[in-house]
């Protein structure tokens, strides 16, 4: 339901949640673009989880000039673990992630705000405009300016990646995620608790109307994943989406099996990488073991984790794995 919006704007705060590991490089452009936002009433908290660079200093010499910003410094714990702690000390109505690295269009808070006021929503994703490397741009949000999603056409729209997976780029409730925790990772921790949000929220809108910009420097980053307890997460939480769907919204089960198929296929995927490079540890035998065996029965799919995924036979990955493990393991 609609609701007027002329007397509300502005009114409530936003808390702004960024952790720090090591950013000096990017870190500047970041917080420029979130203190230089059009809706001004923010809380910009920064959590330094452990840098070894200049981060912390950059930290301090913003901190001097805007009186919003509150600064946590902690031991590197991981991304997930900073998020938690700046999510303790949020007290905004709402809240958003932003990650060191990236950056934020002057109305992106603006317009989500507007949006969520205007249409109850408890989560708003924005625009998404990813930037690679090598300057090329690829506008990740593609449709209607703004689009009304009641619970069950969002978590569809998510299960078939037609949702962006990570938590940045949103901004929800902090009454629906002020109890939630991030895994101590640096890996995954996205897909977990971006879920746990999204089952327990009502109306989901898409705005699209202003862009969170993702630097994203290695498009190629799944050969570089090394596979172990950060992936099995990865699986986990594929097992309780599916887990969550056939209890909760049995209708969208096969979007839930074909969800999980692709999160399994990116994990072998992952894992056949860190066998040819015989980086593999045999603590996740079993788990592998385990996944094979899931996956035989799977057939080509059309929706893919991540796009460089397209294409790939996942049964020719099983047949390879297979090969290595049964030569060195028996």
């Amino acid at each position: 339901m609609e609701k007027n919006i002329n007397n509300n704007l502005d009114n409530e705060y936003i808390s702004v949640i960024i952790p720090i590991y090591n950013s000096e490089d990017t870190l500047a452009n970041t917080l420029n673009s979130v203190i230089n936002q059009t809706y001004k009433k923010l809380e910009i908290i920064l959590i330094n989880d452990g840098s070894t660079d200049n981060s912390i200093d950059i930290c301090k010499q913003y901190q001097q000039t805007d009186n919003r910003i509150l600064l946590i410094n902690q031991k590197n714990r991981g991304v997930g673990e900073a998020r938690n702690a700046g999510l303790s000390k949020a007290t905004g109505k709402f809240v958003t992630f932003v990650d060191s690295d990236d950056s934020l269009d002057k109305n992106f808070l603006k317009n989500l705000y507007e949006t969520a006021i205007k249409y109850d929503a408890s989560v708003v994703e924005g625009g998404i405009k990813v930037i690679f490397e090598n300057g090329s741009i690829v506008p990740y949000s593609v449709g209607e300016e703004i689009v009304v999603l009641n619970k069950e056409e969002m978590l569809k729209r998510y299960l078939s990646f037609e949702l962006s997976n990570a938590v940045w780029g949103k901004l929800y409730k902090l009454d629906l995620i002020k109890d939630l925790t991030f895994p101590a990772t640096n890996i995954n921790e996205d897909f977990i608790s971006l879920w746990d949000s999204l089952i327990k929220s009502n109306v989901f809108c898409h705005d699209i109307r202003s862009n969170y910009n993702h630097f994203f420097n290695n498009p190629n980053s799944l050969v570089h994943t090394h596979f172990g307890k950060d992936s099995m997460l990865l699986i986990h939480y594929a097992d309780k989406i599916l887990y969550d769907i056939k209890n909760m919204y049995p209708v969208l089960t096969n979007e839930a099996i074909n969800h999980y198929n692709a999160a399994l296929l990116h994990n072998l995927l992952i894992c056949l990488d860190t066998l040819a490079k015989e980086k593999f540890e045999l603590e996740y035998l079993d788990d592998v073991k385990q996944m094979l065996d899931k996956a035989k029965s799977v057939k080509n799919m059309d929706k893919y984790f991540i796009s460089i995924e397209e294409g790939i036979d996942i049964q020719n990955v099983v047949t390879q794995i297979d090969k290595i493990l049964k030569k060195n393991w028996g």
